[in-house]
């Protein structure tokens, strides 16, 4: 009995430091600090809500606070998913993309989720003024895109990223007004 107490305990001491070194609180807390004064907006070329394109996750984690989840997507590359709507990816320790809807992944568990105030609640913007729920007609205007039929995604080529815009629709295909702005994808590839 006292061997195998012995064994559990020299396990428990090993297994320890690494349990120890998870270098994320696993019930992160809304810190209202973080977010005062922050704006909304996102510029593809640079980063979004002060937070450039480029940073390190602890840059990362120092700005925004901790994720209410991570995800290991392979071993060069993890997702951080702020409130259900922020998923923020990062290779080889970068930030190198962003993709944003009312819940990025599985609705049913989005909806047991605790929400984000700043990230779930506001109301983004991407340069050059597109904001979720803005007609396909808006947003083909404020991009001088006149030939762009309506249609569930458009994608455009800025600076140095590439961003899909997502929309949903009220009418059905054909429908300039029918299609509304609903999900976001930047893909950032450096300068």
């Amino acid at each position: 009995m006292t061997r195998r107490l012995a064994l559990i305990l020299t396990g428990l001491l090993l297994a320890f430091p690494l349990l120890a070194a998870e270098p994320f609180n696993l019930s992160p807390q809304y810190r209202a600090a973080l977010f005062r004064g922050r704006d909304h907006v996102i510029d593809p070329d640079v980063g979004l809500y002060g937070v450039n394109f480029g940073a390190t996750e602890p840059q990362v984690l120092e700005a925004l606070g901790e994720p209410n989840g991570v995800i290991v997507l392979t071993e060069r590359k993890r997702a951080y998913l702020y409130g259900s709507s922020h998923l923020l990816l990062f290779r080889n320790g970068r930030l190198e993309e962003v993709r944003i809807s009312d819940h990025v992944f599985d609705w049913e568990l989005s909806q047991q989720m605790d929400g984000h105030p700043f990230f779930d609640l506001g109301s983004w913007v991407v340069k050059p003024g597109l904001r979720k729920g803005i007609s396909f007609a808006e947003a083909r205007k404020l991009l001088g895109r006149p030939e762009s039929k309506p249609d569930y995604r458009m994608s455009y080529d800025t600076e140095a990223a590439v961003v899909t815009l997502g929309f949903h629709s009220r009418s059905g295909p054909g429908s300039e007004d029918g299609f509304f702005l609903a999900t976001l994808a930047i893909r950032h590839y450096g300068r």
